[in-house]
């Protein structure tokens, strides 16, 4: 198992001073990775449309903008996790790949224009202040 420090923006292999400075201070801390969850954010202040390919247009104003989609872009980082994860030989003690649920949470203001749930699915596609309703309702489904 790796030994990882989170240090924000510090690289300690980096400082010459760490033993020092952190001399007494540092600790080991083996935490299970009993679940992984990921959200994206998205900061849409005025309207988002949702088409039902799953196009996502950005409109702010009187002007629209193309932009990726938020749920495939989800699902990309979704990858590359699973790839570090395999590379970094990380596991749970199941020794499985982490259970992924793409959520993606844009500002409580920002208008959200849907397609039909039959044509694309958006129920994942929340506003940031919606996040306990949707999670309450995910954990009685899962049981």
């Amino acid at each position: 198992m790796g030994q990882f420090v989170l240090t924000g923006s510090q690289q300690f292999g980096l400082m010459s001073t760490i033993t020092k400075s952190l001399a007494g201070s540092v600790g080991l801390v083996q935490l299970l990775p009993l679940a992984l969850q990921k959200l994206e954010t998205k900061n849409y202040s005025d309207s988002l449309l949702i088409n039902g390919h799953g196009e996502f247009t950005a409109m702010y104003g009187d002007a629209r903008y193309g932009i990726e989609s938020a749920i495939e872009q989800s699902r990309r980082h979704e990858r590359i996790l699973c790839k570090l994860l395999e590379r970094l030989d990380i596991a749970g003690r199941s020794h499985k790949k982490p259970d992924f649920h793409h959520v993606v949470m844009v500002h409580p203001k920002a208008i959200i224009e849907r397609p039909q749930a039959n044509a694309f699915d958006t129920s994942n596609l929340i506003k940031a202040d919606q996040f306990p309703t949707w999670h309450a309702r995910f954990i009685d489904k899962q049981g």
